[in-house]
C-alpha cells in the first residue's frame, strides 16, 4: 500500500513538472488532462464553481482518477465482470442524467407555474398538520 502511495504522489508531482500547453491543464504519465474536462466538471457542479480553489480541486481530482485509472489498467482490472457491470449501470445513469438535462432545456419550468403547483400542493393539504410522517421528535 505505501508503494501505491508513493507512486500516485510521485506521478502527481510529476504532472505538476510537465509544463502545460494549449488546453492542456496536467498531463499524467504522457495522458493530457483538457481544459475542457475541467469545465464540463464545473459547470456540472455550480455550487462547486463558486468555491475559491475550485478549479484547482477539479484539476487534482482529475489528475488522482488517471492515476488510478491507470493503475487498474495496468493490473486488467478493466476486463472484471465487477467493473464491466459496474460501468454498465454507470452509462446507464449518466444516459438518464442527460436525458433529464435534455427534458428539462426543452421544456423550462416558469417560476409562475412553480408557484401555481406550490399553493396547489399547500391548498390539497388542508388546515390541519398532517400526522402521517410521524413525530420529529
Amino acid at each position: 500500500m505505501k508503494k501505491i502511495r508513493f507512486i500516485i504522489l510521485a506521478t502527481v508531482v510529476s504532472a505538476y513538472a510537465i509544463p502545460s500547453f494549449a488546453g492542456t491543464v496536467a498531463t499524467v504519465n504522457g495522458k493530457p488532462i483538457d481544459q475542457s474536462e475541467v469545465q464540463t466538471i464545473l459547470s456540472m457542479s455550480p455550487n462547486l464553481a463558486k468555491t475559491p480553489h475550485a478549479r484547482h480541486q477539479v484539476v487534482q481530482n482529475l489528475i488522482n482518477m488517471e492515476i488510478l485509472s491507470q493503475y487498474a489498467i495496468k493490473h486488467h482490472i478493466n476486463e472484471s465482470t465487477n467493473f464491466k457491470t459496474r460501468l454498465a449501470l454507470a452509462r446507464e445513469q449518466i444516459l438518464a442524467d442527460v436525458a433529464v438535462d435534455h427534458y428539462v432545456h426543452d421544456h423550462p419550468v416558469t417560476t409562475s407555474a412553480l408557484q401555481s403547483a406550490y399553493h396547489n400542493f399547500v391548498k390539497s393539504m388542508g388546515k390541519k398538520e398532517s400526522t402521517r410522517c410521524g413525530k420529529f421528535w
